[in-house]
C-alpha cells in the first residue's frame, strides 16, 4: 500500500502568536508536516539550505531580513504563501512568485484554501521568466473551478474583476468564475502586462482605448473605474508606455 503524500512546511514569522496559529493549523491537516517554525529569516534560510521544503509560510514584514528578501535568496524556492497584515505587499508577492497571500488574522478555512492552491496549482515560472515570456502568445496560466483546471492564455485575458467571494476572469471569448481573491490572481499575472486600477479591477494594458477622468475604457467600450489609491501608479504605468 502506498504511503500517503505529505508536504513539508516551514514557518518564518517574528511574532510568536502568529507562529503558534500556523503551527496549530498545520498540525490539523493530515497531509502537512511541519519541519520547523522559525522566528527569523536567517534561521529559515539555514533550514532550507539543508532540507527540502514544499511550502514556505513567510511573514513579509520582519526585521533585518523580510520574507520577500528571504525568497529572493533561494535558488529554488518552494511554493510560497505570504503571511502579513498589509495588503499593499501583494505586488511584491507577485515578484517572487508567491502562490497566495494570507491576511492576519488568518482563519483556518482561508489557510486550507491557500494550502490547497499551493498543492494544486501547476508550477509557474518565476517572476523573471514570466516577465521575459510575457510577449509569448503560448504563455498560459491554470485556474481551478471545483475539480477542473481551466487553461487561460495570458494574451486572451482582458481584465480581472472581484465578484463577492469570487473572481471573474474576462477573456476575449468568455468569462470564467473562480473561487479566489484578486490579490492572489494578481500575483500570477505578468507585471509588465497588467495593472490594478481599482480595488476590484485589474486590466490588461493592451486593452486600454482611452482614459477619461477617473474612468478607463477598454477595447469594447467597457468602462472600468479608477480608484483614487490606484490612480498614481496607473498614470505612471501609462507614461512608461508612451
Amino acid at each position: 500500500m502506498d504511503s500517503p503524500i505529505t508536504y513539508s512546511c516551514i514557518i518564518v514569522d517574528d511574532e510568536p502568536l502568529a507562529r503558534q496559529v500556523l503551527e496549530q493549523y498545520i498540525a490539523s491537516v493530515p497531509y502537512l508536516r511541519l519541519v520547523q517554525s522559525c522566528s527569523t529569516a536567517l534561521e529559515a534560510l539555514a533550514v532550507m539550505n539543508r532540507t527540502k521544503i514544499d511550502i514556505l509560510f513567510a511573514d513579509v514584514n520582519m526585521p533585518e531580513l523580510t520574507g520577500i528578501q528571504l525568497v529572493k535568496l533561494l535558488d529554488m524556492p518552494p511554493k510560497v504563501i505570504l503571511v502579513t497584515a498589509f495588503e499593499t505587499f501583494a505586488v511584491q508577492g507577485f515578484e517572487i512568485g508567491a502562490v497566495d497571500y494570507l491576511m492576519k488574522p488568518i482563519s483556518f478555512e482561508r489557510f486550507v484554501k491557500a494550502v490547497q492552491r499551493a498543492i494544486d496549482i501547476p508550477s509557474q515560472p518565476n517572476s523573471l521568466e514570466r516577465t521575459r515570456d510575457a510577449a509569448n502568445e503560448n504563455q498560459m496560466l491554470f485556474f481551478k473551478t471545483d475539480k477542473v483546471f481551466h487553461k487561460v492564455f495570458v494574451n486572451d485575458l482582458r481584465y480581472v474583476e472581484a465578484y463577492g467571494n469570487f473572481v471573474k476572469l474576462h477573456t476575449i471569448e468568455s468569462t470564467l468564475l473562480i473561487s479566489d481573491t484578486l490579490a492572489s490572481v494578481q500575483m500570477l499575472l505578468p507585471i509588465n502586462r497588467f495593472v490594478r486600477v481599482h480595488k476590484s479591477f485589474i486590466i490588461a494594458l493592451t486593452e486600454i482605448i482611452r482614459v477619461e477622468g477617473n474612468t478607463v475604457f477598454l477595447s469594447n467600450e467597457e468602462a472600468i473605474p479608477i480608484g483614487a489609491s490606484f490612480r498614481k501608479e496607473f498614470v505612471e504605468r501609462l507614461q512608461e508606455k508612451t
